[in-house]
């Protein structure tokens, strides 16, 4: 059983998320935009947190959005390989 949770409520749902669409089906009229835990990889039990926009996309880059500037990708490759930091941030 995965746990949604996001700033206001938790909830409960007996469904594996594959992606943000999953978690938009699961949370109904309850589905918010903020960062969810899915499980891409059926194989495993690994949760990987994303942020899913309002119309359940899952969000890879946000550039001059949710409070970020327009240059923030404009970064050395080591930046990259390093990884992009916290889902949702």
């Amino acid at each position: 059983m995965q746990l949604y949770e996001n700033a206001l409520n938790s909830y409960s749902h007996a469904v594996v998320a594959r992606d943000c669409a999953d978690v938009k089906t699961a949370l109904g009229a309850s589905y918010a935009a903020n960062t969810y835990n899915i499980f891409p990889d059926a194989t495993t039990n690994t949760a990987t947190p994303v942020q899913c926009d309002a119309d359940g996309y899952t969000v890879i880059q946000s550039r001059g959005q949710f409070g970020n500037t327009a240059g923030m990708f404009n970064v050395p490759w080591a930046n990259y390989k390093a990884g992009f930091g916290t889902a949702g941030t």
